[in-house]
């Protein structure tokens, strides 16, 4: 995350040449994918645990309503 902000901050500095640029926007779309990734398999062990009818449950953290 903060090689990614890093990549941010230079981005919108604009003080960059085009070709430098496009290789830290490229970088930093790697990074994003990486993350995403790494989020979408955490959430797939999440579990939440509820309590229905007095039994403890674990549901998959896909199943709760937002």
């Amino acid at each position: 995350m903060e090689r990614l902000e890093e990549i941010t901050q230079l981005l919108e500095g604009g003080d960059l040449p085009l070709e430098k640029s496009i290789e830290l926007y490229t970088e930093g779309l790697e990074i994003s994918k990486f993350c995403d990734d790494q989020l979408g398999t955490a959430e797939k062990r999440v579990k939440v645990i509820t309590e229905k009818q007095g039994k403890m449950i674990e549901e998959d953290f896909a199943d709760e309503e937002l």
